[in-house]
């Protein structure tokens, strides 16, 4: 479309008079009327003759007293649409709310409530605060009592406008939706704070009682209290999908009702659905359930809170947390912290986060204070320094506070459920509980991991006590994991299932280890002290020290190097600490039921250890009225029997290997348990240097000197002949001893082995036998690197000929 240049003007003419026209009428604008002074109160209260009009103070004082409004309800009635400029100035003794509601702008104003009685109504400022209401730059200080009405805040009573650098200095009462500068929000506040305590009933924060809108770089430091759900230090309830962010709260927070309903109660914010980012909690927080540090609960699709941090004590009932009571499926937790202590009466007691519920995570944050589980019942369960039940994952994070509580109790995590991860995390905490006690996991659900994850506290108990974990359920799988602190099963009645990486096992652990010295009463084991029929460990490892504390064990109990008790499966492990017990005692396992569908219990695995028989010598034990045989004394294993049998003499099942002669590099070939197997091959300490011996159906209960090499491969020759069922060459460990002290006459001992080094070995076929041992380590071989290693050998020796 084109225009002329007379048109043009004409365009120009009609817009500026339109302009013009809009702002002499609506009194705003460039070209706007002058602002009307307001020098007394009956100006002040004029303005609700023309609310849509621009005023600014301009009494001589820079205070100006009021006495009560004509209407005794609020100074100016009716929606202003206008603007106020304070410029600074102050109207004292405010009895009710200086507006009815707010749809213009108020800035640069103070506003001083009466001093014995306050403000009666929502707000000091306002009642109401509408969506295109802007206030900025307001001070209240003085009370306000909205004890008669719910919606109530020191500034404004609920708002879905616009506020920005305003402060409330004063204390607040209210009922539901009570917040010390707005009962309700659903709209922005930036760079504003309240100083005063809050009172109300659900919904109540120090700052916000109910948030739907944005809330940044805004503070509250007064004490917060609730007779209901949702109490919260700055904001009672954040709405979903909103936001706080770079705020913080420094009061006492309490909640006060004793229902399992009135939850929620928070050192930040009471309940959130939306977004926290750096932002963090200061004040104690006391309520009953769902009750945080930071956040009391969570709920809505989506919540993360980051970059955040409380460090108040924390004290409750149920899903107890030192930043968040109860974390809600798919929400998250990064970057954050906790450094309070925290008690709980009840179940799920976390350092971080009692409940962490299904889906949701926690990454890169850790908690600090000591956690406490006071309560008694059986129920009362789920304690942990991290936190107190997990279903969800939790990764790069730890925990290093004291744990006590009663059962499934653990440094990190207390106990867990559904589909629980733990990866690259740790806990340096002491635990002490009673059943289900783990340094960094009281119970390990069906299908749960522990990965690169590690535990440094000692750990105390009734039963189930494990350095790492209480109990391993089946399903649930350790690797690359280690506990080095020491276990002790503390009950004399109890104290069973010690293990210092695992109490009771039905699980699978491989590449683990623990250092710990373990002591209790029976089933005590130096990396787990009872192995299930399902469980399996697997290129691990235990050398701390194992010992009874008592004589209560029964006949199937058994102290051992490695494990107490033992159905289970157990490759290319060892145990290198010392064991001292009464009766079934073993350097690597003390009892081992034996059964019948596994074809192999032990394979690969040796322990170094010394077996003493404890001050009291017991020998028999009084089974149903008959005095049963206790001969599990000492050597690799203490007594092995056919799982399920009552009636039986360690010795008749199972030939124990000399108490003197403990140092073990084992592949054994157990038949049934009321069978006397073909043979057996061992390897025994004679002189202090452990050499092979074979054992046939002699059963000498000695160790034979080092045989010739030609004579020790016969020997073996023989005892295959013995036993066809039994593949002597498929055995790893000693097809490689069979090559080696075959046709080369090269020797190597247990040790050598677990060195890598070379004793006994002739100049000649020395560099072949460190081809042979360099870079290999004895708990990861398998068939196919053996092959491979001859062939090395192979081909070196004839290289070796040639020259």
């Amino acid at each position: 479309m084109n225009f002329g240049r007379g048109s043009r003007r004409s365009i120009r003419y009609s817009i500026f008079i339109g302009v013009l026209a809009g702002s002499v009428f609506s009194g705003s604008g460039a070209f706007a009327v002058d602002p009307t002074p307001i020098t007394n109160q009956a100006e002040l209260e004029n303005i609700g003759g023309d609310l849509a009009g621009s005023y600014y103070l301009d009494f001589t004082e820079t205070e100006l007293e009021l006495i009560a409004p004509t209407n005794n309800s609020t100074y100016i009635t009716g929606i202003f649409t206008g603007t106020l400029d304070g410029r600074g100035k102050t109207l004292s003794g405010l009895t009710a709310p200086l507006f009815d509601t707010i749809s213009g702008e108020v800035k640069d104003l103070n506003l001083a409530t009466e001093i014995l009685d306050g403000v009666v109504g929502n707000g000091a400022l306002a009642n109401t605060l509408d969506s295109i209401g802007i206030v900025n730059s307001v001070t209240v200080t003085g009370n306000v009592d909205g004890s008669f009405f719910s919606y109530v805040g020191g500034l404004v009573g609920s708002s879905s406008g616009t506020i920005i650098d305003s402060t409330v200095n004063g204390n607040v009462n209210g009922n539901s939706y009570t917040g010390g500068l707005v009962g309700s929000s659903s709209g922005s506040i930036t760079g504003s704070y309240a100083t005063g305590s809050v009172d109300g009933s659900n919904n109540v924060g120090g700052l916000v009682g109910y948030s739907e809108g944005a809330i940044t770089n805004s503070h509250a430091t007064g004490d917060v209290t609730g007779s209901g759900e949702y109490i919260g230090g700055l904001v009672g309830w954040l709405e979903e999908g909103e936001t706080i962010s770079n705020s913080y709260a420094t009061g006492v927070v309490t909640g006060t009702g004793t229902d399992v309903e009135d939850h929620g109660i928070g050192g930040l914010v009471g309940y959130s659905s939306g977004y926290i980012s750096g932002s963090h909690a200061e004040g104690n927080v006391i309520g009953s359930y769902e009750v945080g540090g930071l956040v009391g609960s969570t709920g809505g699709t989506l919540v993360n809170i980051t970059n955040s941090y409380a460090t108040g004590g924390v004290s409750g009932v149920d899903d107890v947390g030192g930043l968040v009571g109860l974390l809600d499926e798919a929400h998250t937790i990064t970057n954050s912290y906790a450094t309070g202590d925290v008690n709980g009466s009840g179940e799920y007691i976390g350092g971080l986060v009692g409940w962490l519920e299904a889906g949701a995570a926690i990454s890169n944050s850790y908690a600090t204070g000591d956690v406490t589980g006071t309560g008694t019942d059986e129920e009362d369960h789920g304690i942990g320094g991290l936190v107190g039940y997990s279903s969800g994952y939790i990764s790069d994070s730890h925990a290093e506070g004291n744990v006590i509580g009663s059962d499934e109790v653990g440094g990190l995590v207390g106990s867990t459920g559904v589909a629980t991860n733990i990866t690259n995390s740790y806990a340096t905490g002491n635990v002490s509980g009673e059943d289900d006690v783990g340094g960094l996991v009281g119970l390990l659900d069906v299908d749960h991991t522990i990965t690169d994850s590690y535990a440094t506290g000692d750990v105390t108990g009734d039963n189930n006590i494990g350095g790492l974990v209480g109990f391993l359920e089946d399903g649930a799988t350790i690797s690359n994991s280690y506990a080095t602190g020491d276990v002790t099963g503390a009950a004399e009645t109890e104290g069973g299932d010690a293990g210092g990486l695992v109490g009771l096992s039905s699980g699978v652990i491989t590449n683990s280890h623990a250092t710990g010295g373990v002591s209790g009463f029976f089933d005590v084991g130096g990396l787990v002290g009872d192995l299930q029929s399902t469980g399996s460990i697997s290129n691990s490892y235990a050398t701390g020290n194992v010992s009874a504390t008592g004589t209560d064990g029964g006949f199937s109990d058994g102290w051992g190097g490695l494990v107490g008790e033992s159905a289970g499966l157990i490759s290319n492990s060892y145990a290198t600490g010392n064991v001292v017990a009464d009766f079934n005692y073993g350097s690597l396992i003390g009892y081992l039921a034996l059964d019948e569908a596994l074809e192999l219990q032990i394979l690969n695995s040796f322990a170094t250890g010394s077996t003493t028989g404890g001050a009291n010598g017991i020998e028999q034990i009084n089974v149903g009225g008959v005095l049963t045989a206790l001969d599990g004394l000492g050597g690799f294993v203490g007594c092995a029997v056919e799982d399920g049998s009552v009636d039986y003499s360690c010795i008749d099942s199972y030939k124990s290997f000399p108490e003197t002669t403990p140092s073990i590099l084992s592949v054994v070939n157990f038949v049934d348990a009321g069978e006397d197997p073909a043979f057996e091959i061992v390897a025994c300490k004679n002189n202090g240097l452990p050499l092979i011996s074979v054992l046939s159906a002699s059963y000498t209960n000695t160790c034979t000197p080092n045989p010739a090499p030609a004579s020790l491969s016969a020997a073996l020759a023989t005892a295959v002949q013995l036993n066809p069922k039994f593949n002597l060459l498929e055995s790893t460990t000693l097809r490689l001893f069979l090559y080696l002290v075959g046709d080369n006459t090269i020797r190597i001992t247990v040790e050598d082995f677990v060195v890598l080094g070379a004793t006994g070995v002739n100049s000649k076929n020395l560099p072949v036998l460190l081809k042979l041992l360099k870079n290999v380590d004895l708990l990861t071989l398998d068939l196919n690197t053996i092959n491979k290693n001859v062939k090395i050998a192979n081909d070196l020796l004839k290289k070796q000929k040639k020259k």
